[in-house]
């Protein structure tokens, strides 16, 4: 509502202000808009799920914002059947040493 009622009031107010005054304004709310945190996170869990973020984020940016929010849900949607489709497989067997488990007999 103050956001409302502050565009209303105090619009003609930034009329004579530089450009490059509302530019820094805008770049610093961008700034806290980034996240360089996920990236790193999703680099060591799981590097299919950066691959997506980085399609979506590449996607967005070179094809525009429905084209490349498509591709990422397409590519979000292939990895998901990926992964429900191909099972986790363990080896069972008997050591030799029951006695020992990690170091080799």
């Amino acid at each position: 509502m103050l956001l409302l009622i502050t565009a209303l009031v105090a619009t003609p107010l930034f009329k004579h202000l530089p450009q490059v005054t509302l530019a820094a304004t805008i770049v610093v709310a961008v700034t806290n808009l980034l996240d360089f945190k996920t990236p790193l996170l999703l680099w060591h869990v799981s590097m299919s799920d950066l691959i997506v973020l980085v399609t979506a984020f590449l996607g967005t940016l070179l094809l525009g914002i429905e084209e490349g929010v498509m591709l990422a849900c397409v590519l979000s949607l292939a990895v998901v059947i990926k992964r429900t489709t191909t099972p986790h497989w363990a080896v069972l067997g008997r050591l030799v040493c029951p006695h020992v488990r990690l170091a080799a007999c």
